[in-house]
């Protein structure tokens, strides 16, 4: 027995009278579906394994809370990174929450922001963007003069603590 395709499925110029079978629709359903999965996205097959990795940061004694903490690869495809909790704690992610990072030789920075509006305005409804200010030195923020580095080794620890000094940061 044959039944008409519904015509709210098919565009506008293809709205003549078409005819299929359930069989042949279910099938077609089928053969679609069956072909969508079955292989591993190559985007995740190729990634290098990474391993865990967590540390703590303190910034003149004291625990660095929301900053961002990098790692930047010497030789490999992938920078690490993690924001630091209440207790200047962090996990590093290299494609999901806490994944860890590749093992390899890495420099650190570190970034520590706030945001600046114009005096008097409501930040609420300020439709404009803030200004973005580093709380951080140079020498905290900057590859090439933290002097900071680390190894991530498959199997090791990779826990670290970075100490971290500077000028007093302004809650300004």
């Amino acid at each position: 027995m044959m039944s008409t395709f519904p015509q709210w499925f098919l565009p506008c110029a293809l709205r003549a009278r078409v005819v299929i079978s359930p069989r042949r629709f279910w099938l077609t359903i089928l053969l679609i579906c069956c072909g969508c999965g079955g292989r591993q996205d190559k985007w995740v097959s190729d990634r290098p394994p990474v391993f865990p990795a967590s540390g703590v940061v303190f910034y003149n004694g004291q625990p660095l809370e929301k900053c961002l903490v990098t790692f930047q690869p010497e030789n490999g495809p992938s920078a690490a990174f993690a924001i630091t909790d209440a207790e200047g704690t962090f996990h590093l992610q290299t494609y999901q929450p806490g994944d860890g990072a590749s093992a390899g030789h890495y420099r650190v920075a570190f970034s520590k922001t706030r945001l600046e509006y114009p005096e008097g305005v409501d930040p609420e409804t300020y439709s404009n963007p803030p200004k973005i200010i580093e709380m951080l030195p140079d020498s905290c923020t900057r590859y090439d003069q933290s002097g900071l580095e680390a190894s991530i080794t498959e199997g090791g620890e990779n826990a670290f603590t970075f100490r971290l000094d500077g000028p007093a940061l302004s809650s300004k």
